[in-house]
């Protein structure tokens, strides 16, 4: 019978004990981390859906001859919208305190753009002036790009966030982020048959600590919901070498989450 060598024996030890010691410890602190991200993240993401349903509204109502329509485009009538035909901008300024159905707006934002919303091709970058949503100021970029079409009434392409800061409640954050996202009855005047499917990947960095998110089964949002929140899809999250895992649910219009942080796992409110 083969016996193992002492050293072998210790060998294996030493392994097991390393391999041991490596082993991230997870905190009673890491949750309530992983819960504020989370929380923070599903304020980042209604606001980055309610920019990309106001740029497609806002090239509706300017079209290309730069006159604006009074039937297309859902913009708030406290927007003022500055066509610029000649650099294919448009600068969209909401005051002081411009009510909106995703909320007060303040600020303004500037469209560069070398084709329609929804147009193959079309390259659209939103940038941010002074920019708020309710109580959250934000700053920096959003390209859209990859547009396409399938079918009728479904719409697929890229956004990638760069830069972004977003200041809440007293705390900063930072992120960049790229989504594939995939638009369903983005045509019709109903937003309730909408569907919004979101593949991402991204960092946060926040309080110090960094972030890498993806999602691993896509995010699911729907018009007939009464929040832009996602209602299914599964997010992970790694920080510090602890891995976070938010499942958003089954489909159900709800705004809570399962979220498991080591062995720790619970509902959790998403905003």
């Amino acid at each position: 019978m083969k016996r193992l060598s002492i050293a072998a024996i210790f060998a294996a030890t030493l392994l097991t004990s390393c391999s041991r010691t490596e082993e991230t410890k997870v905190e009673p602190d890491d949750f309530t981390q992983f819960q504020t991200l989370v929380q923070q993240n599903t304020r980042i993401q209604s606001i980055l859906q309610a920019l990309i349903q106001l740029t497609n509204d806002i090239m509706d109502k300017t079209k290309a001859n730069g006159k604006i329509s009074a039937e297309m485009g859902e913009v708030p009538t406290c927007a003022s919208l500055q066509p610029d035909l000649k650099n294919k901008t448009i600068t969209v300024d909401f005051s002081n305190d411009c009510n909106s159905p995703y909320g007060s707006i303040k600020g303004s934002v500037t469209l560069s753009y070398t084709g329609a919303f929804g147009q193959t091709g079309s390259l659209i970058t939103i940038k941010m002036n002074q920019f708020a949503v309710g109580d959250m100021a934000l700053s920096g970029m959003v390209g859209l790009s990859d547009f396409k079409k399938i079918g009728v009434n479904l719409l697929e392409y890229k956004v990638k966030v760069t830069d972004l800061t977003a200041v809440y409640q007293g705390n900063s954050l930072k992120t960049t982020m790229e989504l594939v996202q995939s638009w369903k009855n983005f045509q019709t005047t109903n937003t309730n048959d909408d569907e919004v499917s979101t593949l991402l990947r991204g960092n946060y960095f926040v309080n110090d600590l960094n972030y890498d998110i993806e999602t691993t089964a896509n995010l699911l949002i729907k018009g007939v919901c009464s929040s832009s929140v996602a209602v299914s899809g599964v997010m992970k999250m790694i920080s510090k070498g602890i891995t976070g895992i938010l499942n958003y649910g089954t489909g159900t219009c709800d705004t809570v989450g399962t979220l498991t942080v080591g062995s720790q796992s619970k509902t959790i409110e998403l905003r």
